[in-house]
């Protein structure tokens, strides 16, 4: 075996560990999205949804905005199709829709995440 071979096969030895090491056991991270940050093919989730409601006040008989945010209880994997900013088309597990960044947080998905998690909502 001649040097440049060895050092060949190492170096496959190498990206072969680095790539179980980041397929077995690794934690991934959602990372929260600016609206400008958002581009076709890019997997997100809805973090956050938020709600404006009108509520009138006993002071004065005035109405003020009452702004209310959640956290969805059954989110799922997103695929961003277009953006035409404030409206994002996504498409889901079912079909394709149209979300309002003014009325939602978004965060970054994992690709591999978010293959896993649309493989998962198929199967079921």
């Amino acid at each position: 075996m001649t040097k440049s071979t060895k050092n060949k096969s190492r170096k496959r030895r190498k990206k072969k560990a680095a790539s179980l090491r980041a397929s077995d056991g690794r934690v991934a991270l959602s990372q929260r999205l600016a609206p400008d940050d958002l581009v076709p093919g890019l997997d997100v989730a809805i973090l956050e949804s938020i709600d404006e409601f009108v509520v009138p006040t006993a002071v004065c008989g005035t109405l003020e905005c009452a702004r209310i945010e959640t956290f969805p209880c059954g989110t799922e994997a997103l695929l961003v199709l277009d953006v035409c900013l404030p409206f994002v088309l996504v498409r889901g597990a079912e079909a394709a829709f149209l979300l309002d960044v003014r009325q939602c947080r978004l965060a970054r998905l994992d690709k591999r995440f978010a293959r896993r998690v649309r493989k998962s909502v198929k199967a079921s």
